[in-house]
């Protein structure tokens, strides 16, 4: 696990369904090993403008607020931004990167989908990482009730960071929030094998 760079990464998007709807922002932060500690060495931002054509679910609209003429007009166009995105994984220290979600079949689907539609070799590992399903196989309750963050806390006996300001649905503020918990459950599991020994 060592050689793994994880990279949490956040989408924000126009709706639920990749090619119809758009990719409109990205946040993602790099964890990597340094001894015996897990830390964030590196963060990405960017807002892409949807193309011509892409849906808005006004649902979405009002979970992260962005607005769609505005990214149409300022956003970073889809080619540059996928190529921007990959060069910016590409270049984060050696190892096997691999993407973290809480939710990451979401999150996957619509980064992988934009970087297909940009021409864009994926910089990824094939298999992401499910943070939410992670978290459940440490605590082992039932998918559907109770708090993944509650269940971490009790599993790890450490209350979790507290981010002040953050911003809620922003993908850098929720990629930042997501690694809390990836190091936590890093933590964990690190805990776990030393008591092993």
């Amino acid at each position: 696990m060592a050689d793994d760079i994880f990279v949490s990464v956040d989408c924000e998007t126009s709706g639920p369904f990749p090619g119809r709807h758009a990719l409109l922002a990205v946040g993602a932060v790099c964890i990597v090993a340094r001894g015996d500690a897990w830390e964030a060495v590196g963060d990405y931002y960017d807002e892409w403008a949807p193309p011509r054509g892409a849906e808005e679910d006004p649902a979405a609209t009002r979970v992260h607020g962005l607005d769609l003429v505005r990214l149409r007009a300022e956003g970073t166009p889809l080619p540059r931004a996928a190529d921007t995105f990959a060069a910016w994984v590409a270049a984060l220290v050696p190892g096997r990167r691999v993407f973290v979600g809480y939710n990451a079949a979401f999150d996957w689907a619509f980064v992988l989908h934009a970087f297909g539609a940009a021409g864009v070799t994926n910089p990824f590992h094939h298999v992401p990482l499910d943070l939410k399903a992670a978290i459940w196989g440490l605590h082992g309750g039932a998918w559907r009730t109770g708090s993944n963050t509650e269940a971490l806390e009790h599993a790890t006996g450490r209350a979790l960071l507290e981010r002040p300001g953050l911003r809620p649905h922003h993908a850098l503020d929720d990629a930042r929030a997501q690694a809390d918990l990836l190091v936590r459950v890093l933590e964990h599991l690190g805990a776990r094998a030393g008591e092993g020994r």
